[in-house]
């Protein structure tokens, strides 16, 4: 199991890291020439896609997974088809919608700065259309186990929107000429997705396919409106109140900190069989799985730390000094990460036994959680405030996942093994935002050991064979 989930890994997260970290190595050139303000407006303008992307988030994902194996080959066509086309009738419907209601939307979500960005609108609209084949295509990529297109397209988009944003912001210094260069790569890309998907088409939409993803898409669409609200909220109340410099920091905080959630996320793909298999035959591997699990808690925790001791310095040397000032939110932001850990695996249990409806109430109660939070709290404590409240959701969120598992799955995974490392986490964290940096650095010490000693006993016996395995792997 353990070379199962260190291939599938590989294979899901090497290219998406490295896609990643290609904007960051750009940094040092576009820091140059564009300022703290400018890269705010280009991250303000991303949000307003999230009205858009509201209406095209009907669960295409879930309606693949849940008939893909039921249909034949022709079916499966009529479905990409029929996907892609109800995906275009709501965005025209949802971009009207939009549109009549842009002056109260719009304000919302880029308070003030709206003004500087709403001659743009029609790039709005542009982008959409551009996203359509995305939302299709991620799924088809996945179920048809086409790992590596998905990786290429990704990559292909990265580099183009990295090279332009190079060349437009060092010849023209102008924000907004860099928007239109990423509308228009997002576009070419939807294109490229939609002529992927071309041969597995069929351009027929039957009445039996549209009740399909009416009976299924329509819960998910709810659940789906509760989930942006949960990731976005805070950035919405960042944006509005404190503008694009504020803005710039808060996202650029929150992009560092998307590599680690990418990064687990891809993690999650790689073990999702295991459980998935182990549960349907009623043999869950739970010691392999825990080996696992306790693995990538420390892995995870000691990145967050290599973070906290270099992270400032490098953030400064690479952005020209543009971006330091989010630092600090960025070591609040791990803290979003760390405390997931305890909680791996517990997801995969409730999606196994079909708690539909349980999943919908936490995603809601964690969507208004964060939606009160950052309300009240943004306004009085700025932008670390929105860090907490994603924070504070997340756990609420996390708990009840644990509460549901426990009911259904007795055995624990890493739950209490991975609690004292995340709380000691947390202390360092917290000593190192308000620079009591000697107390931090002796915490990191002794949580680095203490993860050390608990991973080489827990795990002594697994440890031998792999060795053992090694050796002779390098004999033969």
């Amino acid at each position: 199991m353990k070379k199962l989930v260190a291939k599938n890994f590989l294979i899901y997260a090497v290219p998406s890291v490295i896609s990643r970290f290609i904007p960051i190595i750009t940094l040092p050139i576009t820091t140059k020439y564009l300022s703290l303000s400018d890269f705010g407006y280009i991250a303000i303008f991303d949000l307003c896609t999230i009205p858009f992307i509201v209406f095209l988030s009907f669960g295409q994902g879930y309606i693949i997974n849940a008939i893909w194996f039921k249909l034949n080959d022709l079916d499966r066509g009529k479905l990409i088809f029929s996907l892609l086309v109800v995906s275009l009738v709501i965005s025209v419907l949802g971009s009207l919608i939009i549109f009549a209601a842009s002056n109260f939307i719009f304000p919302l979500i880029a308070g003030n700065e709206w003004g500087e960005i709403k001659d743009l609108f029609p790039l709005l609209l542009i982008s959409v259309i551009g996203i359509i084949p995305g939302t299709t295509f991620t799924s088809w990529v996945v179920i048809e186990q086409k790992a590596k297109l998905s990786s290429l397209i990704k990559i292909l988009q990265i580099v183009i929107s990295s090279i332009v944003i190079v060349f437009v912001a060092i010849y023209t210094q102008d924000y907004k000429y860099i928007i239109i260069g990423l509308v228009l790569t997002q576009l070419f890309i939807g294109v490229l997705q939609l002529l992927s998907m071309v041969k597995t088409m069929c351009f027929k939409v039957e009445m039996k396919m549209l009740a399909i993803i009416y009976k299924i898409g329509t819960p998910i669409f709810l659940r789906s409106v509760f989930n942006v609200l949960r990731t976005q909220f805070d950035r919405i109340i960042v944006s509005n109140i404190y503008g694009a410099n504020q803005f710039a920091l808060y996202n650029f905080s929150g992009k560092v900190n998307n590599i680690f959630i990418e990064t687990s996320e891809h993690f999650q793909n790689a073990y999702d069989p295991s459980i998935y298999m182990g549960l349907t035959a009623k043999k869950t591997d739970t010691v392999n799985l825990r080996f696992i699990f306790h693995f990538w808690g420390i892995l995870t925790i000691i990145g967050c730390l290599i973070l906290i001791l270099f992270g400032e310095t490098i953030i400064d040397k690479f952005t020209n000094g543009i971006f330091t000032e989010a630092f600090p939110l960025i070591l609040l932001y791990t803290c979003v990460v760390v405390i997931t850990l305890p909680f791996m695996g517990l997801g995969q249990v409730i999606i196994f036994f079909q708690e539909s409806k349980y999943l919908l109430l936490i995603t809601i109660i964690q969507a208004l959680v964060i939606f009160v939070l950052a309300i009240i709290l943004i306004p009085i404590y700025g932008a670390p405030a929105g860090v907490f409240s994603l924070w504070f959701g997340t756990l609420i969120y996390m708990l009840m996942y644990f509460y549901k598992k426990r009911q259904l799955f007795k055995e624990y995974f890493v739950e209490k093994i991975m609690v004292p490392y995340v709380l000691l986490y947390h202390l360092i964290v917290l000593f190192t935002f308000f620079n009591s940096l000697n107390i931090s650095y002796i915490l990191m010490v002794i949580l680095f050991c203490a993860m050390i000693v608990r991973f080489y006993k827990s795990n002594k016996i697994l440890l031998k064979e792999i060795w053992i395995n090694k050796k002779a792997v390098h004999s033969l």
